[in-house]
Order: structure tokens, then sequence, then C-alpha cells
């Protein structure tokens, strides 16, 4: 985003310089909003690109120059929150809230997953079978868009495979989860089997329900074992153990969908 009326800042302090361009970062702060961060926060990252560049010795620095420093510092916090487990599925869940928070009709629908997923791309995050179960069970409006989908493509979608619908992959993981989580997969799906190409993406929920469902239910006995070794640094154990209970997550996760009807 180019800005207008750009003005040269080499003489001016940075108080000066921040009271000049806080109004055209409005554009920011709502673009970024799915960071949460607050004015005091706001406030001091602007300062703080200010400083660097009356620091740099840049002969001249403008408004579009602070401005695209700045954008470019809350991509790297992006990418930073999206790299941090504890932080990504709820970076991801504020932006769907952004993006669904007023949906009407199916098209608004398709075009807020589009957005969706092309953020999602831009800052290289595939969303995993895991994630998406988690987004589904937290996220309300995600799900209301979701229906709005499933209901317009219903018949279509009871004839043929996600996969000969839709080509986004993350529309149509968050699909079959969405299917999964609301109970809607019939018998004849249940029984069909799944090509090699869909098999090889591994973009289907039922694929990963199949894989997770190899993994043996552990006794208590060896869950004390596990937890043992998982306190001496063992990361075979707690990979172990936390396999072993991922059907009991989708289970759980299953249960808080059904109370989200819209």
């Amino acid at each position: 985003m180019e800005l207008k009326n750009d003005i040269s800042f080499k003489n001016l302090t940075v108080q000066e310089i921040y009271e000049i361009i806080l109004p055209n970062l409005n554009y920011l702060k709502d673009s970024f909003a799915f960071l949460k961060i607050d004015d005091p926060d706001f406030k001091d990252l602007i300062l703080n690109e200010i400083i660097k560049l009356k620091e740099s010795c840049l002969e001249e620095y403008n408004t579009n120059l602070i401005f695209k420093k700045i954008e470019y510092k809350l991509e790297i916090v992006t990418k930073e929150m999206l790299a941090d487990s504890n932080n990504c599925i709820k970076i991801v869940s504020n932006f769907i809230e952004k993006k669904c928070c007023n949906i009407k009709n199916c098209s608004e629908a398709l075009k807020s997953v589009e957005d969706i997923s092309q953020f999602l791309n831009k800052y290289n995050f595939e969303v995993n079978p895991d994630n998406m179960i988690e987004l589904l069970t937290i996220n309300k409006l995600f799900n209301k868009t979701l229906k709005l989908i499933f209901e317009e493509y219903y018949s279509i979608i009871s004839e043929s495979d996600l996969e000969t619908v839709f080509e986004d992959k993350f529309l149509i993981l968050a699909l079959y989860t969405y299917k999964y989580l609301n109970n809607m997969d019939d018998q004849k799906e249940s029984d069909t089997l799944v090509d090699d190409s869909i098999e090889a993406s591994m973009d289907s929920i039922d694929l990963y329900l199949r894989d997770i469902s190899r993994f043996p239910i552990l006794t208590f006995e060896e869950e004390i074992e596990l937890a043992k070794k998982i306190e001496n640094g063992d990361e075979k154990a707690k990979k172990k153990l936390v396999e072993s209970h991922l059907r009991l997550v989708v289970n759980i996760a299953k249960g808080y969908v059904n109370r989200c009807h819209f």
C-alpha cells in the first residue's frame, strides 16, 4: 500500500513522526487485527521502528518507508506466532473470526474460506487434521460458514467425493472434518474405498481417523511407565502417549461441536 501525501521526516523528532503517521496506520492495525495487539504495544512497535530508522543514518526516510517497515515487522510477528505451537491455532482462529463475522450466503462463505486459505499459504502454515478439529471445536463462526457451503452443495457432495467438487485443500479438509464432527458420514461413504490420489495427499479427515485407529489404547500401567520416561526427557515416550489418546481427543471434540448447532 502506497500512502498519499508522503512526507520527509529527516529533521523531526520520534514523537513528531509518530503523531504524523498514526492516522495512516489504521489500515495496518485492521489488517493485522488477528494478532490482538493492544494500543500500548502497537504504539511501542511503531516507535521502535521509527527509532531504528532514525539511527540508520538514512539521508531520507518518509511515510511510505516507515509504513513498509512496520508492515514487515507485523508479518514477522505473524510468522513467529504461527510457528509457536502454543499460539498458532489462536492466531488462525482470530483470522477466521475476522473473515467469517458477517457472512450471509454460500458465495460469501466460499470467498471467506478462500481468503483464509490464501492467508495460510502466505505464511506457509499447513492446517493438519488435529488443527482442523480444534478450530471447529472452538470457532462457531467457522462452523456456520462451512454449514452454508455444505447445505448449498449437499446434493452434489452426497453423490461424489469432495475432491471432485472443490480444489482447495484447506476447504476440503474443513468440510470433511465438519461432516465427521457433526455425524454426517453415511454408510455408503464409509464403505467407499479411498483412491490413491486422495490417500497420497492425506487431505481427508477419514484417512486421518483411520490412521489414528492403529494406535493401541494403553493400560494404566503403561501410561505410568510412559509418564516416568517423559519426566526424564524421553521424546519417543511422549509421542507414544499423545498418539494413544488421539481418538479420545476426537470424541471429546465431537461432543463440544454438537452443542453448537446453528
